[in-house]
C-alpha cells in the first residue's frame, strides 16, 4: 500500500522519480525501490514525504480516508488558480515567491499557511477568498428557472470580479430599485391626491 500511495501521489502532483528523490536527498532508484515495495522509507523520510505531499503519515500506510478528500480540493483549488492565471494580465511567477506552501502543486502541508495563502493569492489576483475556494456556485436549481445566454455571462463576469466591485455594482442596483420603486409608486400618490 505504502509504494502504491507514494507512486499515486508522485504522479498526481505530477513529479518524476528524480525530483521527489531530490526533495527528499535521496536517488531515483531510492523512490523507485519504495514505489515497487522492494524497500520501505525509515520513519523520519517517511514523515517527510507526507508532509511534501500534505498527507498524514497514517494515509501513506493505508489507514486514513479523509486525506485523500482534503487532496482533491487542494488540486481543485490549484486548477481554479491556473484558470485564473490565465485569464489575468498577472504572471503567477510572481505570485509562487509569496506562497508558503506547495498550494500552486495541489497540496499543502499546514492547514494555517494554506488558509494565509488563499488570502495571499486572492489579494493578488483581485477575487474573494470564496472564489480561489470555490464558494457557492449559482445554479439553476437555485432560481427555478436556468438562466439565459447573455444573464449567464454577467453572473460570470460578475462572479470574477473582487469584493470591493461587487460592492459598487450591489449598491447601484440598490439604487436603480429605490428609483423604480420610486417612479412605479408616483402615479398612485398622484392618483390618491386627486382623489381627497
Amino acid at each position: 500500500m505504502l509504494g502504491k500511495r507514494i507512486k499515486e501521489l508522485r504522479k498526481q502532483n505530477h513529479l518524476t522519480q528524480s525530483e521527489l528523490g531530490s526533495k527528499l536527498g535521496v536517488i531515483k532508484q531510492t523512490v523507485s525501490s519504495w514505489e515497487n515495495g522492494v524497500s520501505s522509507p525509515n520513519n523520519d523520510t517517511l514523515a517527510n514525504i507526507a508532509s511534501i505531499f500534505g498527507v498524514t503519515t497514517d494515509y501513506l500506510l493505508g489507514n486514513d480516508a479523509s486525506t485523500t478528500k482534503q487532496l482533491i480540493e487542494c488540486r481543485d483549488i490549484s486548477n481554479r488558480i491556473s484558470k485564473l492565471a490565465a485569464h489575468s494580465r498577472k504572471n503567477i511567477e510572481d505570485l509562487k515567491p509569496l506562497l508558503k506552501t506547495e498550494i500552486l502543486s495541489g497540496y499543502y502541508t499546514d492547514s494555517s499557511l494554506f488558509r494565509s495563502d488563499i488570502y495571499t493569492i486572492a489579494d493578488f489576483y483581485g477575487v474573494s477568498d470564496e472564489y480561489i475556494i470555490g464558494g457557492p456556485e449559482f445554479e439553476e436549481q437555485t432560481y427555478g428557472n436556468p438562466l439565459d445566454e447573455i444573464a449567464q455571462k454577467f453572473l460570470n463576469v460578475f462572479l470574477e470580479l473582487n469584493e470591493d466591485n461587487r460592492d459598487i455594482i450591489i449598491g447601484d442596483m440598490k439604487k436603480l430599485l429605490k428609483e423604480q420603486r420610486r417612479e412605479e409608486a408616483l402615479p398612485t400618490k398622484m392618483i390618491h391626491k386627486q382623489a381627497k
